[in-house]
């Protein structure tokens, strides 16, 4: 099945392609002009539409057999990966309401707690201490829990690390500071589409 990227204009484009271990970057001093980028990536889908970009992930993750990366998920386990202290505010809401949270505070650490939990979601907030939250957003899209469904959470300021994320593999984006009643109503949405698609 065709692999879509959906790219909004050459600046993003350029961003995605350097975030992106997906695409190997063109060489230093190569034309970094829309068309030769356009012409070296052909063998992706281009289109100007980022709005469907759970589109492109959806499609990217049915490709890879949901029924069995999928089969041993705890929906109700969410991972917090966040340096901040909010997010222990936000384990407190999640665990009223029924949910077993684990939190991370670094890359690092998530990497070896999902080597021990499943989760049915990820909270991953993109400014991580150890690595960019980009670049681990999209090695989680490439690793044995690649069909977890993640929530990626920034700054409101920094609204193109958001496009960038969902572009990367993130089911949904959360503009920071959190309010507390929209983190359960994104959380209990995005775990619903999951359940919807298997």
């Amino acid at each position: 099945m065709a692999r879509i990227l959906i790219v909004d204009d050459h600046e993003e484009l350029v961003d995605l392609i350097r975030y992106s271990p997906r695409l190997r970057p063109p060489p230093p001093g190569a034309a970094t002009h829309p068309e030769p980028l356009m012409r070296r990536y052909s063998h992706e889908f281009l289109c100007p539409l980022f709005a469907r970009s759970r589109l492109a992930n959806v499609l990217n993750r049915k490709s890879q057999s949901i029924s069995e990366a999928t089969a041993s998920i705890s929906p109700n386990t969410i991972l917090i990966i966040d340096p901040d202290a909010v997010a222990s505010e936000v384990k407190g809401a999640l665990e009223t309401s029924g949910y077993l949270v684990w939190v991370a505070e670094s890359a690092a650490q998530a990497s070896r707690l999902l080597g021990q939990i499943q989760p049915g979601l990820i909270i991953l907030d993109l400014q991580l201490p150890d690595v960019d939250g980009l670049v681990f957003c999209s090695e989680l899209r490439r690793g044995p829990r690649r069909e977890v469904p993640i929530i990626a959470c920034g700054d409101r300021r920094r609204a193109t690390e958001g496009i960038l994320a969902l572009r990367l593999g993130a089911d949904d984006f959360i503009a920071k500071p959190l309010d507390l009643h929209d983190v359960l109503a994104r959380v209990e949405a995005v775990l619903r589409r999951g359940r919807g698609a298997l």
